[in-house]
């Protein structure tokens, strides 16, 4: 906390700024000045944004709405979809922009994320990216590079194709700005021709002309808050958005068309990872460089940073080209810092092993060479006792990686000394789908023939179906406290498990011993009523008055769990005062006369409802309260009337007076427990 305060205290001192950096997730301190030069940079140099008088949320809401209605009445997309796609009035908000340095960068220049978790249009974006990505992933996989292992073995494979050599020349571009250059309108033009050239008239039931309604939405109602101030984004999409990186793909396939079939004609490598581009050359280096300038000028928008060598980096992948042979390593960027999860943080130990276990992963999958592996081992051992990992503890977990590769070799244990050995481990490894390539593939697995879906239900809902009976809600927390309280997050499902089997039902089991007890109690004073010799006029009259006495209760604690009912369904998060149907009509004036209109009827037939009830409760109260004092008084009247004081003795009114009372605090413990049970279940 000490050091928290020291960085706050510097910060408005030096009037510097603190970010988390792109891509490393390291801090990163600058001066606030600078910080918004470089954002006015940006802003003039993408004229990607214009600047809104007033607050568009709503206008966006409605438009959604409008559309989604338009959409589902005219049969354009299912009922599941339409569900899955309409935004809650109640918990919409404005996106707002942000923007983070990019150290790894000359200049440390600024990435814009948009961030809008809860936009009308999110669920929008959610959905095509939902339905889409997985047509691309399908259709253009023949060009898509998926991580660096992926690219590795893309190497390999032209390595034993025989059409590496001494002098091949290895090239890798970015596209400048990507998400925010994509030219609007020309993305959905692309997007739709992109369905049509793959046969696609319906994507799950959602015809081609509603995605291109939708896709348009998503684009032009891109709006948020940034300084104070309210923007519409105008060129790109916002980086933040799942659709986004969808439509990007999908532009980018339009746009390495000639690109791509070049590089076939030679019998050349070309992938893409989104706006990053790697491919290998056989041409003189001017021929290269003409090439690539032509690809500059393919899209007035899209300008590429390229470079070209016999050694370059890709993602997180070295290349080398020595004399004929390739030679890869794990590339660390030069600005970026040796930070991993500290040991000490408040983190599941479960954590620091996988650290460990995928950074070994990565190591011997990118090492071509034993050398380069050792290097990169020496590397992270450094970088883990820099965090703090003890020596001991990576010792252990190095031993125990090793170990469950190999169960015969004993030079395995710690580290591999024999390169043959290494070859084939490495070997074994890289062929081995990567956890990038398991969701891929998982999304490739979407895209059955339509014929063979149910498009009239949501495919992720129905496949969950048979799984519902295994699913436990706890409606009582559980509070456990620990020095790092996240670390132990995964023992509480075990605790809740333990104490739903051990204690689930033990406020129902408290309740009904209370019952039990109290039935107990009662039938004792009555067996002791009786022992007094009773008469049959005397036991008639107590069954009489115990009966008004249960009445009166009932009635008192009626009204008490009417009060706390309607308490609850007069809160805020439980109002009804508004109907998607008002919400649809596009006319602003008839929208907000119609829904004031709703609301006082809404709030007076509510108003009305719970009065009557309340009256109807205390009227009931009221009379059973009068006729157990008229029976009380009746009691007392005998006793004090009789000329015989033995016809109701003071030993009788006193049980009788006891039995009243345990009778009424059984009917008080039925009526806590049902509302504690009430609001368990809100």
């Amino acid at each position: 906390i000490k050091f928290i305060h020291s960085i706050k205290r510097k910060l408005r001192k030096t009037d510097s700024i603190i970010r988390v950096t792109d891509k490393s997730g390291i801090f990163h301190i600058g001066s606030t000045l600078d910080y918004d030069e470089k954002v006015q940079r940006y802003q003039v140099k993408t004229n990607a944004y214009i600047q809104l008088s007033s607050d568009p949320l709503m206008d966006t809401f409605y438009k959604v709405v409008s559309l989604l209605n338009n959409l589902r009445t005219k049969q354009q997309i299912t009922q599941w979809q339409h569900t899955k796609m309409m935004p809650d009035k109640n918990k919409i908000q404005l996106a707002y922009l942000y923007f983070i340095p990019k150290p790894h960068k000359t200049g440390t220049p600024l990435r814009p994320i948009v961030s809008g978790m809860n936009t009308p249009t999110t669920k929008i974006s959610k959905m095509l990216d939902r339905l889409i990505r997985p047509l691309f992933d399908q259709y253009v996989k023949q060009t898509t590079i998926i991580d660096g292992v992926h690219l590795i073995r893309q190497l390999d494979k032209y390595v034993s194709l025989g059409l590496l050599k001494p002098s091949t020349h290895l090239c890798t571009f970015d596209i400048t700005d990507l998400y925010t250059m994509l030219p609007q309108e020309e993305s959905i033009a692309i997007l739709k021709q992109f369905l049509i050239r793959f046969n696609h008239t319906h994507v799950r039931g959602m015809s081609i002309n509603a995605i291109e309604s939708l896709a348009r939405i998503v684009l032009t109602e891109n709006v948020f808050i940034y300084g104070n101030k309210y923007y519409r984004q105008i060129k790109g999409g916002a980086m933040g958005s799942p659709f986004t990186l969808t439509l990007a793909n999908i532009f980018m396939w339009h746009w390495e068309q000639k690109l791509v079939e070049k590089q076939k004609a030679s019998n050349e490598l070309y992938g893409r990872y989104i706006d990053d581009i790697f491919l290998t050359s056989n041409d003189s280096i001017e021929s290269l460089h003409d090439m690539l300038e032509n690809a500059n000028n393919y899209h007035l928008n899209i300008k590429l940073t390229r470079e070209v060598g016999s050694c370059v980096s890709f993602l997180d992948v070295q290349i080398n080209n020595q004399d004929g042979n390739i030679t890869t390593s794990v590339y660390h960027k030069e600005a970026s810092e040796p930070y991993i999860v500290p040991f000490k943080s408040d983190h599941p130990r479960h954590i620091f092993e996988n650290i460990i276990t995928t950074s070994l992963l990565r190591a011997i999958r990118y090492s071509s060479t034993l050398q380069a592996f050792n290097h990169e081992i020496r590397a992270l051992k450094l970088m883990l006792i820099y965090n703090s990992y003890p020596s001991r503890y990576i010792y252990h977990y190095l031993k125990k990686f090793f170990q469950q590769l190999s169960a015969t070799s004993i030079s395995i244990l710690p580290m591999i000394h024999d390169e043959n050995e290494y070859v084939l481990l490495r070997s074994k490894l890289l062929s081995k789908p990567t956890p990038s390539e398991h969701a891929r593939a998982s999304r490739i697995a979407t895209t059955l023939d339509n014929k063979h879906q149910n498009i009239s239900v949501d495919p992720l809902v129905h496949a969950k179906v048979h799984k519902s009976d295994n699913i436990t809600t706890f409606t009582c927390p559980i509070i456990i406290h620990y020095t790092h309280e996240s670390r132990y997050a995964h023992y509480k499902s075990i605790i809740h498990k333990a104490w739903f089997e051990s204690f689930y039902r033990t406020p129902e089991i408290e309740h009904k011993i209370k019952l039990v007890t109290y039935d107990y109690q009662i039938e004792a004073i009555k067996q002791e009523f009786n022992r007094q010799n009773s008469t049959e006029y005397q036991k008639k009259l107590m069954k009489q008055l115990c009966l008004k006495r249960d009445e009166k209760e009932t009635t008192e604690q009626e009204l008490k769990f009417l009060q706390e009912r309607i308490d609850h369904f007069n809160a805020p998060d439980q109002s009804f005062e508004h109907s998607a149907i008002i919400d649809s009509i596009e006319n602003v004036e008839i929208r907000q006369q119609l829904q004031q209109q709703y609301r006082k009827i809404i709030q007076q037939a509510k108003a009305d409802f719970y009065l009557l009830s309340l009256q109807t409760a205390e009227e009931q109260r009221t009379r059973a309260r009068l006729n157990y004092d008229n029976e009380v008084d009746k009691m007392y009247s005998i006793h004090h009337n009789a000329l015989d004081f033995t016809i109701l003795p003071l030993k009788m009114i006193d049980l009788i007076q006891e039995r009243c009372r345990m009778i009424g605090e059984r009917i008080q413990s039925v009526y806590n427990y049902k509302i504690e049970c009430f609001r368990l279940k809100l």
